[in-house]
């Protein structure tokens, strides 16, 4: 999206490159917590040839009611633009005069029969969403209760909010078409005030979360956002449970989704579930899980079963624009998660089982393991990593299956295959990152007692057996 007929969106709203020394200078006063304020900075990172001045105004300690402040506002709102003798205190201005006068983009604010819709959604976000959105957010970030949040209040906030612009979007990828305007900063910044309730859910309307995902990957997104970004993680610390990862270590599913909530370096607890005593088949943990497989979230009413579905959430949850499940790579990553659960986790099963049943692995299952091998390294190419130049979710789930299988007693760590060269570089990779070698460590360590204790049972049942026919 820009003002060629190319279709990145970091093209058409690119962060402006430093202006030459002596450049006119304007100044956009703001606060971080205010979306229409952040929908003008948003805008002013687009604009080429001047130096935007941002000017902070501490709204918690009433300086938008101070002398100086109002002699440029006299209704002590933000944002406010000076360029000059010239200046603007609607938001709605500010943006449609920085993107005309010093926008690298005049598509940001589009005339004809797009700049009908934008004028469309700006009545309409004025109109009817501005009203609502403070009701959810006033109540947490004045009061800090939620609780003070009617039902009936957050269900009209869906419903205008995340409904009303998810069937705007259609099949578009921005809310006029291919190009993002001026109203998808505004649109954003209000959705983004909501995500401060810790009830909040986009659910089903993907076609929302993979807008929003477009407008988190530009960027300048953290500079612009950092303020209430700040205030939201600590409001969720507040009044967000952590979320319980059911785990063992010996499985590679539940390793995979422990290495991708690592790997985005959010807090999490765990609860460790034994096999040998069939704790994930107990009664409380059918409640998280109702298949009684390994792993399991539980994040407050929120429960997921099923191992990709919890490393997609964790990204989805926590860190949307992270390159672990990257927007213009999610068809992708979802190829290899097919992959992956289909050959790869297959493949350790053909290993673990017969080991854990003490009977020897037979040879077809050695075969279809080395097949399993050949055609991720096919896969894998000379990309650094699955995804390409950075570990996705999928690297995880692989990397882990595919380690699974080296617990069998003839793999041969001395002399590998020729042929898998390749691959093993890949994973010389994976262990270069400090949290997946540690996992990796801690299995290889569980798995050696369980062998030993498996041996002795089967020794101990040998014996008794001999016992018994001797008598």
């Amino acid at each position: 999206m820009g003002c060629n007929s190319s279709k990145s969106a970091n093209e058409a709203v690119a962060a402006p490159t430093a202006a030459p020394k002596g450049t006119k200078e304007i100044t956009l006063y703001v606060n971080g917590l205010s979306p229409f304020a952040r929908t003008t900075m948003m805008v002013a990172q687009t604009t080429v040839g001047v130096n935007v001045k941002y000017v902070e105004v501490d709204l918690l300690k009433g300086e938008q009611n101070e002398e100086w402040y109002l002699k440029l506002n006299p209704k002590h709102t933000v944002p406010v633009l000076v360029d000059g003798d010239k200046v603007l205190t609607e938001s709605v201005d500010i943006s449609k005069y920085l993107i005309d006068n010093y926008g690298k983009c005049k598509d940001a604010n589009p005339t004809g029969e797009k700049a009908e819709q934008v004028e469309a959604i700006v009545k309409y976000v004025y109109g009817t969403l501005a009203s609502i959105v403070p009701k959810i957010v006033l109540p947490i970030l004045i009061h800090g209760k939620p609780e003070d949040v009617t039902d009936e209040d957050f269900e009209a906030a869906k419903i205008h909010g995340y409904e009303y612009f998810n069937n705007q979007l259609g099949d578009k990828e921005f809310l006029t078409g291919d190009k993002p305007t001026w109203a998808d900063f505004l649109v954003f910044s209000l959705l983004m005030q909501m995500d401060i309730h810790p009830k909040t859910d986009k659910g089903q309307h993907d076609k929302l979360k993979q807008w929003a995902k477009r407008i988190h990957a530009l960027p300048f997104f953290p500079t612009v956002h950092k303020t209430f970004l700040a205030v939201k993680n600590q409001m969720s610390k507040a009044h967000n449970p952590i979320p319980m990862l059911y785990v063992n270590i010996a499985s590679p599913l539940a390793r995979a989704v422990l290495c991708t909530a690592d790997e985005l370096g959010i807090d999490y607890e765990t609860t460790h579930l034994d096999f040998m005593k069939r704790e994930h088949k107990s009664e409380e943990y059918l409640k998280v899980n109702e298949n009684g497989t390994i792993p399991g979230l539980k994040h407050g009413d929120k429960c997921i079963g099923q191992s990709r579905d919890i490393a997609r959430y964790l990204v989805e949850k926590f860190s949307p624009a992270s390159s672990l499940f990257a927007i213009d790579n999610q068809e992708e990553i979802n190829e290899l998660l097919k992959f992956d659960e289909k050959k790869c986790f297959q493949a350790a099963i053909k290993i673990v089982g017969p080991l854990l049943g003490g009977k020897e692995i037979p040879d077809e299952n050695r075969e279809f393991v080395k097949s399993v091998k050949l055609e991720a390294q096919e896969k894998l190419g000379e990309k650094q990593f699955f995804g390409g130049d950075k570990v996705c979710i999928a690297d995880f789930f692989i990397f882990n299956n595919l380690i699974q299988t080296v617990i069998d007693p003839k793999h041969d760590h001395e002399n590998p295959d020729e042929d898998l060269a390749v691959l093993r570089q890949y994973v010389q990779r994976m262990m270069a990152i400090e949290h997946v070698a540690k996992k990796v460590g801690e299995f290889k360590e569980t798995m050696a007692k369980v062998a030993q204790m498996m041996k002795e049972k089967r020794e101990a049942e040998a014996a008794e057996k001999s016992e018994e026919e001797e008598l």
